[in-house]
């Protein structure tokens, strides 16, 4: 999205920054915790130069302070140097330059690009004593030492120093590929020492002033994509969820001694949590007794290592384009999205109660039945989170792109039944009042008649066909003679009604409405 949302975790207040035009990239805090700086993807000027967004915000008053623009594609990270001095931005693959901001107006210092077009930076990490220093990890198992050479107090005499080192060859060999280096961070309990993880789950260690590797272990069996440190303890994310704690108080120790593969060097796990996605970010106290942890699924993580040993999941949302809302009373909402779940909120906390998760598919379109198919595997419910809402609404039915319905039992916390009346994405479902039967229809205009207890096709109409998909269905029951009248609307302006008994094997077309196009023209 284009806004920024900062939520007070004491009392659920929320405050949203506008300023952006297009999606935020990235965005960083300063040391001092004054300033927030965001960049967004980059918009095509009248020069055909892209320019990507910078906002620079007061975070004591939560507002924006100024902007300006760089020509990259988009922003892949940026950082705040230790002292707040500096402010470094890189670009992403399409164009990784580095570019060096001063903090005192903003202006700019310098770019840096590598020779090589192939390149590209994941990882940004400054030193924790030297406030001139920060690394880069990229691809082609590559890592770059960074030094500013200031020559005066003049801003205008200032230099770029870069040193390339590249991992040791015996950890490519023994993954048979090519490590990327997708995380680094600084030791703070050394003014040399950089830890670096690996796209292949190794853990590097690199003297700073050498440039040089001088240990690595396998920490992890999958892509670690985030790390953190303090002095006797290392945090490492995968990109499968799983947020290990490591004591690495005899890391420096162990520095002399040979680099083998199958050797942690007496570094211990002390603990480890398995969160819901791939961990993207963390930020934690001084000393990593607690902290909050996002992941790609887009939620929020309260992790405590105490003897509490808890974690609580704060905040969670979709990661796609969310395509259905069901209300459930006031106090429940279901929601569904391209990111292939269905999901159910508690409306006062905000919180995720319920997921469905259809790995591979889209969820396209989404509805409510008042009736329900009871599970032929019968689980317990006794802690169902469903079982003490109050309301009539049963079930839930999702189309998908692959012209699939499915039906889930939301007391029972399960899929029932799935079948399938089209060839292409669902683009509406309706459910008429009391009874069994579905109406969907598809991007293709075909409409289709189920019966949901069955699970059987009754009937397709293709009156629709071919011409535009179908954007909604509607209905209404007259009681005395149990028929209904109902509405196809497709997105070529045309309406179709019909009328039906109550078992929908007799469907008759009424008529035709077709609505003229607007004289508006958008964008």
């Amino acid at each position: 999205g284009c806004n920024i949302i900062v939520e007070d975790l004491n009392n659920n207040h929320q405050t949203i920054l506008t300023g952006h035009t297009e999606e935020i990239s990235t965005m960083t805090l300063s040391n001092n915790g004054m300033i927030l700086a965001s960049a967004q993807c980059s918009i095509s000027t009248k020069k055909d130069e892209l320019q990507s967004k910078i906002i620079i915000w007061d975070t004591k008053i939560l507002r924006q302070k100024l902007y300006f623009n760089q020509s990259v594609h988009a922003i892949q990270s940026m950082a705040f140097s230790k002292d707040d001095r500096y402010l470094i931005t890189i670009g992403n693959y399409k164009k990784p330059i580095v570019t060096l901001w001063s903090t005192k107006n903003y202006s700019h210092l310098l770019n840096w690009q590598d020779d090589f077009s192939s390149y590209y930076i994941n990882c940004l990490a400054w030193n924790s004593t030297r406030s001139n220093e920060f690394c880069l990890g990229g691809s082609n198992s590559t890592i770059r030492i960074c030094t500013i050479n200031e020559q005066t107090t003049n801003d205008d005499n200032i230099s770029l120093q870069v040193i390339n080192g590249k991992i040791p060859l015996i950890v490519n060999e023994s993954t048979q590929k090519t490590c990327d280096i997708t995380a680094c961070n600084y030791l703070t309990s050394s003014i040399n020492l950089v830890l670096c993880a690996t796209n292949t789950g190794f853990i590097t260690c690199w003297n700073s002033r050498l440039c040089l590797c001088v240990l690595h272990w396998k920490a992890d069996l999958n892509e670690i994509t985030y790390i953190a440190t303090i002095k006797n303890k290392l945090l490492t994310g995968s990109s499968t969820g799983c947020l290990k704690l490591w004591n690495i108080e005899n890391l420096e120790m162990n520095l002399g001694q040979l680099n083998t593969i199958d050797s942690n060097y007496g570094l211990i796990i002390q603990d480890e949590f398995q969160l819901d996605d791939g961990i993207i970010s963390g930020s934690f106290d001084h000393r990593f007794d607690m902290g909050i942890v996002g992941t790609s699924c887009g939620s929020l993580w309260y992790i405590c290592w105490t003897t509490d040993r808890s974690k609580t999941r704060l905040v969670v949302s979709h990661t796609d384009k969310i395509t259905g809302l069901v209300p459930i009373e006031d106090t429940h909402i279901v929601t569904s999205s391209h990111d292939g779940t269905i999901r159910i909120f508690q409306l006062d906390d905000r919180n995720e109660i319920l997921r469905f998760n259809t790995n591979g598919l889209k969820v396209t379109c989404l509805t409510s039945w008042n009736d329900s198919i009871v599970p032929t595997l019968k689980l317990s419910y006794s802690t169902s989170l469903m079982k003490n809402i109050k309301s009539n609404i049963k079930s839930i039915i999702a189309g998908y792109d692959d012209g699939t319905l499915r039906i889930f039992n939301l007391l029972h916390e399960q899929m029932i039944l799935k079948l399938q009346p089209h060839t292409c994405s669902v683009t509406a479902i309706h459910v008429p009042l009391h009874t069994t039967i579905s109406l969907s229809g598809a991007e293709d205009g075909s409409v289709a008649i189920s019966n949901l207890v069955q699970g059987q096709l009754l009937r397709v109409l293709n009156e629709h066909l071919g011409s535009a998909s179908i954007c909604s269905i509607d209905s209404k029951k007259y009681f005395e003679n149990n028929s209904y009248l109902w509405l196809i609307t497709s997105h070529d302006r045309r309406v179709s009604l019909w009328k039906s008994n109550q078992q929908f094997d007799q469907c008759l077309l009424i008529d035709w409405l077709t609505f003229s196009a607007s004289d508006t023209t958008y964008d």
